[in-house]
């Protein structure tokens, strides 16, 4: 069985101005996205990684750098970790594209599994695909660090899950949140909370 340990990236602006959409914006982290990752660093340093997977967009790698940096392990930067691409969406807030897309909005929030976000954008089943591959490919390890976003980790839980991709929102991961899956097979698999960021002052440094 290989255990992944699926992080959120820190706090960013946009994610902290009421949902902003931000796919492949390269935004860095805040302050407290910052606290965040350091804290991430603490509350995992005993776990014995073999591997860190990391989406390459700067949210992400700077959320990974203090935690693989107190393990002393490398990361791997893989693409297929980035978020959804939101095509026309990005920047916007969800009110913002319901009311300057609605057809669109509509048919995304109906069937995101074949349905393009933003027009231009990604499909759920596209994002599914390539997140899963890459626990595909870690499945000979036992502990795994994966760093990514908040919708392609949604995706990826529902999928799993075998809920409905069009429930995904429902799916709350806030920034540094840590998910854990534990998978023997892409049939088998369970998941598990870490809701530590409750209080985060709370976690020894």
């Amino acid at each position: 069985m290989t255990i992944f340990y699926m992080v959120r990236h820190g706090e960013t602006e946009w994610s902290r101005d009421g949902n902003r959409y931000c796919g492949r914006s390269d935004i860095p982290l805040t302050e407290m996205g910052t606290l965040q990752a350091t804290l991430l660093a603490a509350l995992l340093h005993k776990i014995p990684f073999d591997a860190a997977v990391v989406s390459p967009l700067t949210r992400a790698r700077n959320t990974a750098i203090p935690i693989v940096k107190r393990l002393g392990i490398d990361m791997q930067v893989d693409p297929r970790l980035q978020e959804i691409d939101f095509g026309d969406w990005e920047g916007l807030t969800p009110p913002e594209i319901e009311a300057r897309f609605p057809r669109q909005w509509a048919e995304w929030t109906h069937d995101p599994l074949k349905t393009p976000a933003g027009r231009s954008g990604e499909t759920a089943k596209e994002v599914f695909e390539r997140m899963t591959e890459v626990l595909s490919e870690y499945q000979h390890c036992q502990n795994v660090l994966i760093v990514s976003h908040t919708t392609a980790m949604r995706l990826v839980m529902a999928g799993t899950l075998g809920m409905p991709f069009r429930h995904y929102r429902k799916l709350e991961i806030n920034t540094g949140d840590v998910y854990v899956l534990n998978m023997t097979n892409m049939a088998e698999i369970k998941w598990r909370a870490l809701n530590w960021l409750t209080s985060p002052l709370g976690v020894p440094l």
